[in-house]
Parts: C-alpha cells; sequence; structure tokens
C-alpha cells in the first residue's frame, strides 16, 4: 500500500439540486419558477406566444416584430433583441431554451426545466 493513502477513506459527493422546475403561462402572462410568479410584459408575451406556438420552428426577426408591435416597429434595431433578452433573464435556468439562428430569428427548443402550460386564445 502507497504512503499516505487511507484504505478506508471515502467519498462523499454532495448532492446536486436539480433546476427549479420553469413554467411559461402565457395565459396568466408570467412565468412560474418554484413558487415565484414572474410577471410577463405584453411584449414578452406576444413574443413568446409566437414562439411556443410551433416549438422547434424558426421564427423571423419580421415575424416577431411584427407580432409585438404590428405596423409600428420599433426605430431601434436592437429593440427585439432586448425583449429576447428579457425573456431569457426572466426563465433562469429555462432562458437558453430560446436560441437565436444567426442571419435568420429565434427557436423555441425543448428544455428539460421549461414547460409550457398555457397559451392565449
Amino acid at each position: 500500500m502507497r504512503e499516505g493513502f487511507d484504505s478506508a477513506a471515502t467519498i462523499t459527493m454532495s448532492a446536486v439540486e436539480p433546476p427549479t422546475p420553469v413554467r411559461l403561462d402565457l395565459s396568466r402572462h408570467a412565468v412560474v419558477r418554484g413558487h415565484t410568479v414572474i410577471p410577463l410584459s405584453v411584449r414578452e408575451v406576444e413574443a413568446l406566444a409566437l414562439l411556443a406556438a410551433e416549438p422547434g420552428r424558426v421564427v423571423r426577426r419580421s415575424e416577431l416584430t411584427t407580432a409585438i408591435w404590428g405596423d409600428d416597429p420599433p426605430s431601434g434595431a436592437r429593440a427585439l433583441d432586448m425583449v429576447i433578452r428579457r425573456i431569457r433573464e426572466k426563465l433562469g435556468p429555462g432562458g437558453d431554451a430560446i436560441r437565436s439562428v444567426r442571419g435568420a430569428g429565434f427557436v423555441l427548443v425543448s428544455h428539460p426545466s421549461l414547460e409550457v402550460t398555457a397559451r392565449p386564445a
């Protein structure tokens, strides 16, 4: 036996907590993370409703912009990116379920901690 090695030593592994499930409740205009309800703005709901309508489909930037602002799009080119950034922050660990598709738009992909529970009528 090598010097300094204790054959009776045990390895203790810390329990890794699973991520808090995130529920996207579009009918309530909210993200529910554990027991915390995080309200969504109207623009955030519009964007999420479009992305959640067909998960896995790339939604073009122009389609999202029209859904959010209608015929009066914002003058700033980064306004849509800011809406998506705020949504990702509110989703927490599920935020990376919204993926950027360079030159095209955004897509909502399956994520183990994200569940869409209701879609607005």
